[in-house]
Order: C-alpha cells, then structure tokens, then sequence
C-alpha cells in the first residue's frame, strides 16, 4: 500500500511537470514567434554587436542566433528539455523516497546498556 503512495505522488509530479513545460512552451512560442518580437531580437543584436566593438573593460560576445535562444529552445529542442527535465526531477524524487522511507521506518529496539 506504501508503495502505490509513492507511486501516485511520482506520476502526480511527472504529470505536473509535463503540463508546466507545455504551458511554457506555449507562452514563449506566443510571445517570441511574431514580427514585433523577432525585430526586436534584431535590434538587440545589433547594439550587441556595436557593445562589442567598444573599448569598455568586458569584451562581449555578440549573439549569433537569428531567433531569440528562449524561442529556439521551446520550438526546436523541446523533447530534449523535457527529457532532461523528467530524468532529472526522477533521480531527485527516487533519492528524496530513499530518505523518506528510512526517516520513517522505525528501528529496531536496542538492548539496553548494563
């Protein structure tokens, strides 16, 4: 029985984080896949580009993406970010069970000292 609640509180957060990145993914796509965001992106390499030919005490390195990195990400490599997501979030909930499960079993009685 313990372990079906773990179980259902594992997939609830897969779940979770399935629905969270979609939604992500969803709003970035709105918000950057238009003309306004992409001129917009264009002038920030521009002046990214200008920065870096300055004598300033950094020397910055102009983007060379046409599309803003976010948009790129969410669109192209997705599958990939949520992968990682899942695995990741999947080690760290199997470590956390661990913990938990030892933290509360109970242990044993020991003999008392003479």
């Amino acid at each position: 029985m313990r372990n079906l609640v773990w179980l259902f509180g594992y997939l609830v957060l897969m779940a979770l984080l399935v629905v969270v990145f979609v939604e992500a993914r969803r709003r970035t796509i709105a918000a950057l896949d238009n003309p306004q965001a992409r001129a917009q992106w264009q002038a920030w390499r521009k002046e990214a580009q200008r920065q870096s030919q300055g004598a300033g005490p950094v020397r910055r390195r102009p983007p060379k993406g046409d599309e803003p990195p976010a948009l790129v990400m969410m669109r192209d490599h997705f599958v990939a970010a949520l992968g990682s997501a899942l695995a990741i979030a999947s080690c760290l909930y199997l470590f956390l069970v661990i913990v938990a499960r030892g933290a509360i079993r109970s242990a044993p009685p020991s003999r008392p000292i003479d």
